[in-house]
């Protein structure tokens, strides 16, 4: 059975609050989900980053990262007085530190009302910090406080061995212990009403659990006879890969190798564990780096590069049997990209896991006709790229022309449409004056822009743009003047090398009553302008359907519903979603000709003297 997904971090989901959250916009991109028939949302990993903000080095491979925790929900469930205000709510980027920060505060309120209201003795949260993990990685997250965010591996010895010797912490540390695994609770009670939400629409989550931990983590710091460490807990041997097409050293991970004798003999108990909990978590499980469950790259410790590594073998068969014998239900899926060899590739097939194909590596363009080499269609999760190589885009336009044209064969032979129907419409014009009115374009001398790509940007970040670049002050925050037009249209000729860019989401103050509004932001419009040389040639959006939003609408701008009567008695009835756009064919001409006046451009010319025909 086919399913589509969508690979979506929670990070990048919208929030007033510079990250992704556990909150209502998950929800609300669960029913998106749900309305486009989207059957798996795949996520990145979400545990609590260490170094560098990489989701390679957590502090916990169980531990979920406080940075989702909804501080809204928190208002909501009473352990805020109030929400929080915005705080870099246009962000593009995650600025983990600035967002952390700002969260603190908040989150350490909801642990002292949570305290106060003894949400410790209630049993939900008993049964949640029973588990082994969640103490421990509390205690873990208190001694890094305490020793201003040091590795383990500098601690005092005291704090070194505390997993092996357990004695009674300060009571500072002890507070600071609970405030974690307060966080640990909140964090896995949102994440599973997300879940569940998202199962009852039909929606499995996919999950993503590296091969490897951080070595500044609770998972070595708790479980240092898993690894292969000196007496100091340092790592003697580190994973990587060698050599590639990606990289001519090899590349240097530094996480701590497994001692694989020492797991058979405690029967994989450190595996059964870390995936028996993401099981809870997640409807599948992607592992990454799948190939070393049957061979990986062993590199001394003090080696700089990774050249100097060796393939070792690993118990992939004996550790995938304790899984599925563990844990029942267990859905695995196996990144088995790269040159591996064709042992990795009999372990996956053993166990019908699902592989990973990408589009862009299936595809030649070296023959007559491009062709996709990808033949497997069973078992198999296939994407368009990954995060070691360029978008789709980038790598389209990184191709010779001869070779873009046999791609653009290839997908209509097969049926596939190339880019939005505002973009189609504009290929088709421009196609069709090039085909029909070539004699007519040599005579008039006119050279038809490109629209293989359109750009587009937000009319909050064009104004800013502009204001930037060419020192403008912003005066009307809620239009485009024309000067700005014309210095919008000149920044992504200069920057983009296009005549035509769409500007999106214009304020709902400046749109007709009848525009729908943004969800996310509801002082925004689902709507754009298409500007052409620095003249706006095209107007477009989608329009509100319901008929109570549209009464509603109506009635904060003072508008008698009675006055148009005629035009609301369809919404009474229902009206399905629909949108529209009206393109200005005479000022389109009046850029083309690079005319200054529409009225030479214009067939019946109007004026004050000339009002018809």
């Amino acid at each position: 059975m086919r399913k589509a997904g969508v690979l979506m971090p929670v990070s990048a989901l919208p929030s007033r609050i510079g990250a992704g959250e556990l909150g209502e916009s998950a929800f609300q991109f669960i029913e998106l989900l749900k309305e486009n028939h989207v059957k798996i949302w795949q996520i990145l990993p979400l545990n609590p980053v260490g170094y560098g903000n990489s989701p390679y080095q957590p502090y916990s491979s169980c531990a979920g990262d406080e940075l989702y925790i909804s501080l809204d929900a928190l208002a909501e469930e009473g352990l805020l007085k109030e929400h929080p205000k915005e705080f870099q709510e246009r962000a593009t980027r995650v600025d983990y530190e600035a967002v952390r920060q700002y969260r603190e505060p908040f989150l350490r309120t909801a642990f002292d009302v949570f305290t106060e209201k003894k949400g410790q003795e209630e049993t939900a949260y008993k049964e949640f910090a029973s588990q082994e993990w969640v103490y421990e990685y509390g205690v873990f997250r208190a001694l890094k406080k305490t020793n201003n965010g040091e590795c383990w591996n500098d601690w005092p010895e005291e704090y070194r061995t505390w997993p092996e010797n357990r004695q009674k912490l300060p009571a500072e540390v002890e507070t600071e212990a609970q405030y974690q695994m307060f966080l640990q609770y909140i964090f896995y009670t949102q994440w599973m009403k997300v879940k569940k939400a998202a199962n009852d629409a039909g929606i499995q989550i996919m999950g993503d659990v590296p091969f490897y931990v951080g070595q500044d983590s609770v998972d070595v710091w708790g479980g240092k006879d898993n690894f292969l460490l000196d007496t100091d807990g340092r790592p003697i041997f580190i994973a990587g890969v060698p050599p590639d097409y990606f990289s001519a050293t090899g590349q240097r991970w530094g996480n701590p190798i497994y001692d694989w004798e020492h797991m058979k003999e405690q029967d994989y108990r450190f595996w059964v564990d870390r995936i028996g909990y993401s099981n809870k978590l997640f409807d599948i499980i992607r592992i990454d780096h799948f190939r070393a469950f049957d061979t990986y790259w062993k590199i001394p410790a003090d080696c700089p590069t990774a050249i100097d590594g060796e393939w070792i073998e690993a118990p992939g068969y004996e550790v995938i049997d304790t899984l599925q014998k563990e844990i029942p239900g267990l859905d695995l899926v196996a990144e088995d990209l790269g040159l591996l060899r064709p042992e990795v590739l009999m372990l996956k097939d053993h166990y019908h896991l699902k592989g990973m194909k990408i589009l862009i590596f299936s595809i030649e363009t070296g023959g007559k006709y491009a062709r996709d080499t990808f033949h497997d269609v069973e078992n198999m999760i296939f994407y368009t790229g990954t995060h070691d190589n360029d978008t789709i885009m980038q790598w389209y336009e990184n191709m010779s022309a001869a070779a873009r044209r046999k791609i653009r064969r290839m997908l209509k032979k097969a049926g596939a449409s190339q880019g939005s129907v505002k973009d189609r419409f504009l290929q088709y014009t421009m196609q069709l004056l090039e085909k029909e009115y070539a004699k007519e374009l040599k005579i008039l001398n006119i050279t038809l822009p490109k629209v293989d790509k359109i750009p587009a940007v937000r009319f909050d970040k064009a104004k800013e743009l502009v204001s930037e670049k060419y020192n403008r002050r912003i005066r009307n925050p809620y239009d485009l003047e024309p000067e700005e037009e014309l210095l919008i249209g000149r920044y992504f000729k200069e920057e983009y090398g296009s005549d035509f860019v769409f500007v999106t989401h214009y304020p709902s103050k400046k749109r007709p009553f009848y525009a729908m509004d943004d969800p996310a932001d509801p002082k925004y419009t689902l709507s754009f302008d298409l500007l052409f040389k620095g003249l706006e040639v095209t107007t477009g959006g989608q329009r509100i359907h319901d008929y109570g939003e549209i009464l509603k609408k109506m009635e904060k701008r003072g508008m008698d519903p009675e006055d148009i009567a005629s035009y609301l008695m369809i919404f009474k009835y229902g009206m399905p979603p629909h949108g529209g756009l009206g393109i200005g064919l005479e000022r389109l001409t009046m850029r083309l000709l690079d005319e200054q006046n529409v009225r030479e451009t214009a067939l019946f010319p109007r004026d004050v003297t000339r009002l018809e025909p």
